[in-house]
């Protein structure tokens, strides 16, 4: 779309607008323009045509390029700054030593939680693969390194191994991964996600396998859109309640179900499929309205985010994504390095490397 717009505008104007500039006051009526119709007319500078218009012209060409389903996505990886937990302080009744810090870290005498309280939700500022024995058999986990903690463990790996003993409790430790940022992307039993978070021995992952829906259902949930806009269902237009019908939700509604039991969705952490099959009837006993914003809520569950989405029309929920830590259990944890472009990859196995 950039290059399409900005080979029209540089066509118009030149490189150097004042050509253009002199060019119009030579010939106005040749050289007109208006800036908010400038795709409705041919734009056309030495015999090079940068945009034909008319639903047979370059429109089609860019309508074909949009509706295509491979694009290459990336998203920014970072290391988490900031805030080093949750500022609410807990009691040493719900303190737990493993996942709260002290109040005072640097005051020994302070520093048990399961004393004196502490704070929880600690945030990590990225993630390392370490491993280590547990009953006898070497396995592997992903662990975070609190932000608390960051300058100190940063460079001095034996103080990493240090903080793996003391504070994780594990035995013999061996950092196999050194630094991996949030968001980093992950190929786990054949379904792609991002490392978002951790809670206990589980992380929170973020999904990375976007819905693929033919154009004509695309311009459908458009119309869905704007009909929850659109408030109350006598508000809405007569033209705009043709665009939507009980009979089409039905049928998009079996095409979500579609995604969840017969692709890649079933692999997905949490999956979907069962519960919408089990409500099935119940989305065809709802009014027009809240079939739509069902539907609307439904997509969610696809999007990139690792929501907490709840449809109360149909009594379903679905609780973020979250997996177990523990690599060396799993029958695929590939971790995928990607250039910005996404042009460039390399693949590295967690369980193995």
């Amino acid at each position: 779309m950039n290059i399409v717009v900005g080979n029209t505008y540089h066509t118009k104007f030149t490189k150097n607008p004042i050509n253009f500039i002199r060019a119009y006051r030579k010939e106005r009526k040749t050289n007109e323009y208006h800036m908010d119709k400038m795709f409705q007319y041919d734009v056309v500078r030495d015999g090079v045509v940068a945009w034909q218009a008319g639903e047979r012209g370059t429109i089609i060409t860019v309508r074909r390029m949009m509706a295509k389903n491979t694009p290459l996505v990336t998203k920014r990886t970072y290391e988490k700054h900031g805030g080093i937990a949750d500022q609410t302080i807990y009691s040493a009744k719900e303190a737990n030593a493993e996942y709260y810090i002290p109040v005072k870290t640097n005051n020994s005498r302070l520093g048990d939680v399961t004393k004196y309280g502490g704070f929880s939700s600690v945030s990590g500022a990225y993630y390392f693969l370490v491993e280590h024995e547990k009953k006898g058999k070497q396995i592997r986990t992903l662990e975070q390194i609190p932000i608390y903690l960051k300058e100190k463990l940063e460079m001095d790996e034996e103080a990493l191994k240090e903080y793996c003993c003391a504070n994780l409790k594990l035995v013999n430790p061996v950092i196999r991964v050194r630094k991996k940022p949030i968001k980093s992307l992950v190929k786990r039993n054949g379904y792609w996600m991002r490392l978002s978070g951790r809670t206990g021995n589980r992380i929170a992952v973020d999904n990375d396998v976007p819905l693929c829906l033919s154009q004509a259902w695309v311009n459908y949930i458009k119309r869905l859109e704007t009909f929850k806009e659109s408030g109350r269902e006598k508000d809405c237009s007569k033209e705009e309640k043709k665009k939507i019908s009980v009979e089409k939700n039905l049928l998009l509604f079996q095409e979500l179900l579609q995604k969840h039991t017969g692709t890649i969705y079933q692999r997905k952490p949490n999956p979907l499929g069962k519960k919408l099959i089990e409500k099935q009837e119940v989305f065809g006993n709802l009014f027009l309205r809240e079939q739509g914003n069902t539907l609307l809520e439904l997509l969610k569950i696809t999007q990139s985010s690792n929501l907490n989405v709840e449809v109360k029309e149909i009594g379903l929920k679905s609780s973020p994504a979250k997996i177990p830590n523990e690599v060396s259990s799993q029958n695929e944890f590939l971790l995928i390095n990607q250039s910005i472009t996404g042009i460039y990859t390399s693949v590295i196995d967690l369980k193995t490397i």
